[in-house]
């Protein structure tokens, strides 16, 4: 169901994309290549930092005060 829900949205959007114009498609590629950037740049890196570094350090202190 998730497939099928992901190729209907993928297929709106390419009909939408034609009926905008040029102009809406260059400009939903670049808040598309906007979005990965910060999601990449920012969002996995505060993940990333999160879980291999708060995480664990949260673990050690617990253990030291027990």
């Amino acid at each position: 169901m998730v497939v099928g829900l992901n190729l209907f949205f993928m297929y709106y959007t390419l009909l939408r994309g034609f009926s905008k114009g040029l102009k809406w498609q260059y400009r939903f590629l670049f808040s598309c290549l906007i979005q990965i950037c910060i999601e990449i740049c920012l969002f996995e890196t505060i993940e990333c930092v999160y879980i291999n570094y708060f995480v664990p350090s949260m673990v050690y202190i617990n253990k030291l005060t027990k």
